[in-house]
């Protein structure tokens, strides 16, 4: 008897030991899960930017370099840099222009508390009303931010204003 409830004890024990390690593995599988989607949204943004541009091999390579240096120094993931060149892209500029003003983007983005969509769109806008060139985004971004900061208006409100007073029309 006393052999039997010795090994009751250490079977108790080892259900314990089992439930307590289910219960620890669900966070860890839910990570691992959201790291999986978070690595086909970036895989699918890449295979995207590669199918409008033509872009393969060693130079998408540095794109993905790109989106992924992004993601380690600002806010926004690599995938939301990736998308943020995506937007740009739609918005009309090639790659290696998008390249250029990305890190723009990103920053009017923070300092706007807009996403990226919003910024890239806002931006592009502003500046084809204006008709200014590519070279001059960071002059713009920071235009804009100043403008917000010194006021009560957001960013969001210069964009929608400047983008609204198209001296051209």
């Amino acid at each position: 008897s006393g052999f039997n409830l010795g090994l009751d004890r250490v079977k108790q024990s080892w259900q314990d030991f089992g439930r307590a390690a289910q219960i620890a593995s669900v966070p860890m599988g839910l990570a691992l899960a959201k790291g999986v989607s978070d690595a086909m949204e970036f895989d699918s943004a890449l295979t995207e930017i590669s199918a409008r541009t033509g872009t393969f091999g060693a130079e998408l390579d540095t794109v993905k370099n790109l989106a992924l240096d992004m993601g380690a120094k600002t806010k926004f993931s690599a995938t939301d840099a990736a998308n943020g060149l995506l937007e740009l892209l739609a918005s009309g500029d090639d790659l290696e222009t998008a390249m250029g003003r990305i890190d723009d983007v990103l920053l009017l983005a923070t300092v706007g508390s807009i996403d990226l969509k919003t910024a890239s769109d806002g931006l592009t806008d502003v500046m084809a009303a204006m008709r200014l060139e590519a070279d001059q985004t960071a002059d713009v971004v920071n235009i804009l931010s100043q403008a917000s900061s010194s006021s009560s208006a957001t960013v969001q409100d210069m964009i929608d204003a400047m983008a609204a007073v198209n001296p051209y029309d």
